[in-house]
């Protein structure tokens, strides 16, 4: 078909769905698919007996999601036919992301495939930049660091160590994204830079939330629901979270940051934050008691652009019928906390996706960090030469000042601390 045929192979056997065409990264002509009437979804089900089939397989339904949420037309049942056919304006031009779903009508079980990505190209341009598409054959990432005006000077901390050690070799940074407020935005533009190294683009938060923001929107609810909701204007098939008093201390290594091309993270017990992930269960509409061995970390993270937007897509679907970002962002305010974290693992795990994303690395990324004043002092020297260390962070409300942060930090970029140390003059690398 000339709109590109998106063929299934579902194996019921090892509980494994898979999108076997388009291949991920595939370019799709917007003109042809219109063309055409829209792209036909065809189905084809492997199964080793005919009784698995009976029983397993002929009382599902299939669904296909586009960018995490589910299409209008209805889901489709296995046996209904030889396919769907996509209406040609369900597709936009852009980055898409596909899935589908083989669930039991009216069940809350689930088989889900690992998402694609495809290109929809409104017209065939004369020649693809590296931001169109993004392939499996080159593991790139992208940063994203929420940024205020009074943060700005631990921000130029954190992006010039990133610079120290990600622009003097190939890296996996593909862009830094940073999100500021609207009326900041003409102090923090002098941040954007395309030509040189890392590559940064200035996003301005109004642009996640629909045109506007609400004065009544706790501000760090605001914070979390941006790092989701910037996936959006994330190009690279993952992305890292950052806030400005993270340093970054090594290499960005894919083998640690994407073990078996997969996302890592940090498995920190919901014990540990429980209200966090009581409170994305209730806004999510799931017992509290449902993934209770689901475990996830804090900033720094890696998160899959796809997972981030079947997150959000799973909370405009829930509130459809009102404001669904204001009942979101306002649940803070009654005393529904959740977290980005809680909220992107709850939302992969009701869908059965999490596993196919995130990986546990065989390191931690993050080293030696300060959270609070009886942390103090923050070992530098320990952080900048431990083994696969990627990121240190000494977070604001320790209150050491970020010029004393940046004595320590050029001490162990430039080698001052361990000349003194030959020399028999110890270097003060801890604050």
């Amino acid at each position: 078909m000339l709109g590109g045929v998106v063929g299934l192979i579902i194996h019921v056997a090892s509980t494994k769905v898979q999108i076997a065409s388009p291949q991920h990264g595939a370019v799709l002509d917007l003109f042809a698919v219109r063309a055409n009437g829209g792209i036909n979804l065809e189905i084809s089900i492997a199964v080793e007996r005919q009784s698995q089939y009976i029983h397993e397989v002929s009382s599902k339904v299939v669904c296909l999601y586009i960018n995490g949420s589910t299409i209008s037309v209805n889901c489709a049942a296995v046996t209904s036919g030889p396919g769907l056919l996509v209406p040609s304006t369900k597709w936009q031009a852009g980055r898409t992301w596909l899935h589908i779903e083989l669930s039991a009508n009216g069940s809350v079980y689930r088989i889900a495939s690992a998402p694609i990505m495809v290109h929809i190209l409104e017209k065939i341009p004369l020649q693809l930049t590296s931001r169109a598409i993004v392939t499996k054959d080159r593991p790139t990432m992208t940063m994203v660091l929420t940024l205020t005006l009074d943060d700005a000077h631990r921000a130029l901390l954190l992006l010039g160590s990133l610079k120290e050690f990600e622009c003097r070799e190939t890296s996996i940074i593909r862009e830094v994204l940073v999100v500021v407020p609207d009326s900041q935005a003409i102090a923090l533009n002098v941040l954007e830079s395309s030509h040189a190294c890392p590559e940064i683009s200035i996003i301005y938060e109004s642009l996640l939330f629909d045109g506007m923001l609400r004065a009544s929107w706790n501000k760090y609810a605001v914070q979390m629901a941006i790092k989701l909701l910037v996936a959006s204007h994330v190009v690279t098939n993952f992305y890292i979270t950052l806030d400005a008093d993270v340093i970054v201390v090594g290499r960005l290594l894919a083998e640690q940051l994407l073990p078996r091309g997969k996302a890592m993270f940090v498995p920190e017990p919901r014990s540990v934050h429980p209200h966090w992930w009581l409170g994305s269960s209730m806004i999510l509409g799931l017992d509290n008691h449902s993934f209770e061995n689901s475990t996830f970390g804090v900033t720094p993270a890696v998160l899959s652009t796809f997972g981030a937007q079947v997150a959000t897509a799973s909370l405009n679907y829930r509130f459809k019928e009102v404001d669904w970002q204001h009942v979101w962002l306002e649940s803070w305010n009654d005393g529904l906390w959740w977290s980005e974290y809680s909220l992107y693992r709850l939302s992969l795990d009701a869908r059965g996706l999490f596993t196919a994303l995130h990986a546990l690395p065989g390191s931690s990324a993050l080293c030696n960090a300060v959270w609070f004043q009886d942390q103090l002092p923050w070992d530098s020297a320990k952080a900048f030469h431990s083994p696969h260390c990627t990121f240190s962070l000494v977070q604001s409300t320790t209150q050491i000042h970020p010029s004393v942060i940046a004595t320590s930090v050029s001490m162990q970029l430039t080698g001052t601390w361990s000349k003194s140390r030959q020399a028999g003059t110890p270097g003060n690398s801890r604050y």
